[in-house]
């Protein structure tokens, strides 16, 4: 059973290392449960671009993944993301900040 954790452990670090390489980032996904909201976070814009890491909570996975995604898209495009600053165009009508 260990060897199956340890296999699994090794395939989700390299698919986490090839998204960073491919996309800039990784996000991961988690689903609200009794105790927690639903959240996602990225993984590798401080690796990738020295920016501090991204996390967004409450709404439906699919819409934070789709904000957080744009967001890394900027900040590969050399945008610097400054917290407590409005910024638009990531949810139609609505102004977001980090």
């Amino acid at each position: 059973m260990t060897g199956d954790h340890t296999q699994h452990d090794k395939e989700a670090k390299q698919a986490i290392l090839e998204n960073i390489e491919k996309y800039g980032c990784h996000l991961a996904l988690l689903e609200a449960d009794n105790y927690l909201p639903p959240f996602v976070y990225s993984i590798g814009l401080f690796k990738k671009f020295e920016h501090p890491e991204i996390i967004c909570f409450g709404l439906k996975t699919e819409v934070m993944a789709s904000i957080l995604n744009h967001a890394c898209d900027l900040v590969k495009a050399g945008e610097k993301l400054v917290p407590n600053k409005r910024y638009s165009g990531f949810l139609e009508g609505y102004d977001i900040q980090f």
